[in-house]
């Protein structure tokens, strides 16, 4: 039952990337290598026009900020969906309301960013709620393995 439940949770958690695989970059492989070779370059020549300017814009900043909040609501959101699925299959309140409470406390921490240098703050908090997350969940997947003995 363990194994199946994993193989759940993984179906769960890869498959809209899985079907957006299947749907659009299987079918036109030698298309989407010529795009990603193209956007490539242009990656790269940018990389290199800011190599010779060390100094980050506001808008920079902005968007390291952004790609960081966006991985730690991913590990929120993937690792918050295996404890969900536990806590309603155990019965568990204490698992079914520490996803929603863990999503709203998220939430709350990204207005934090609104104040002026708010994300020196905000987001390495986001990204602590984030291993919490992650820890909580490792803990909950190890107790289980070792109550069925695998």
């Amino acid at each position: 039952m363990t194994v199946a439940a994993g193989v759940g949770y993984a179906l769960i958690a890869l498959g809209p990337a899985f079907s957006l695989f299947a749907g659009v970059i299987a079918r036109k492989p030698f298309l989407v290598l010529t795009l990603l070779s193209r956007k490539v370059e242009e990656m790269l020549d940018a990389f290199a026009d800011r190599i010779a300017k060390p100094r980050l814009c506001l808008t920079d900043k902005m968007l390291i900020s952004l790609a960081i909040i966006s991985l730690g609501f991913l590990v929120i959101h993937t690792f918050s969906m295996i404890i969900a699925f536990n806590g309603y299959g155990e019965r568990k309140k204490s698992d079914q309301i520490f996803v929603p409470v863990v999503h709203l406390i998220a939430a709350v921490m990204t207005l934090i960013n609104l104040a002026p240098g708010g994300c020196l703050i905000g987001t390495p908090l986001l990204c602590v709620m984030a291993a919490l997350t992650l820890q909580y969940s490792w803990r909950m997947v190890g107790q289980r393995l070792t109550e069925h003995g695998h």
